[in-house]
């Protein structure tokens, strides 16, 4: 059965996975209302936008935090996008929004490229303690016989490759498992959360069931 929600039905259930994401991150034995988003790209994977236009959006949105979770990446180092295909029709909007005093651009071998901006760097533009948080994440982009398993990890501290499995519950249970190991070993609180579910209608509810210490699911995505 197909069901379909009008946008504040669809903001009701983000913020009632914001208020577990943020009771968890924090410790609060108070929980509190936030809305945020959760899985996000950017130029540092094959979202539409480059980072520091998202954030601004969310952010003028009157959303109170946001994670930038591209595809088996942190927004970290030095990297250089070539400005093609779907990046081509928000170059001019990019160049219109920052100056030339922002931007870095050079002459690829086949386009222009443009270099990202780190997490850090567009923390300083739009973060306020408080108000908006920006918070590190990572789309663990993993597949098990072509069927694509993919899982959001929040408050990383560093990138965790896909752990793969012999089977679609192996798979997403390795990954769970990775980012609880990662938050031990590190001693900080992080979340991962079971991405799009039904994006190509194989993960089944069954499996689902039988994960280990897997709490969040996404229930709705944007994805078209």
């Amino acid at each position: 059965m197909n069901v379909y929600f009008h946008r504040p039905m669809r903001i009701w259930l983000v913020s009632m996975l914001v208020v577990a994401v943020l009771t968890t991150l924090s410790g609060c034995a108070r929980p509190q209302w936030f809305k945020g988003n959760t899985h996000t790209h950017t130029w540092w994977s094959d979202g539409n936008t480059p980072p520091e236009i998202v954030a601004k959006w969310y952010k003028d949105h009157g959303y109170d935090f946001l994670v930038l979770s591209d595809h088996n990446i942190l927004s970290r180092g030095e990297t250089w996008a070539p400005c093609t295909g779907r990046k081509v029709a928000m170059a001019d909007a990019y160049e219109q929004a920052f100056d030339s005093t922002w931007i870095e651009k050079r002459e690829g071998e086949d386009a222009v490229e443009y270099r990202l901006k780190t997490l850090d760097e567009v923390r300083s533009l739009y973060e306020v303690p408080g108000k908006f948080l920006l918070i590190e994440g990572e789309e663990i982009t993993d597949a098990c016989n072509k069927i694509p398993v993919h899982l959001n990890a929040l408050n990383l501290a560093e990138l965790i490759p896909p752990p793969h499995g012999e089977t679609v519950l192996a798979t997403m249970q390795n990954n769970f498992d990775a980012v609880a190991a990662q938050a031990a070993h590190h001693g900080r609180p992080m979340l991962c959360h079971l991405n799009h579910p039904n994006f190509v209608r194989q993960i089944v509810a069954e499996d689902i069931a039988r994960l280990r210490d897997a709490r969040f699911f996404e229930v709705y995505n944007g994805h078209p």
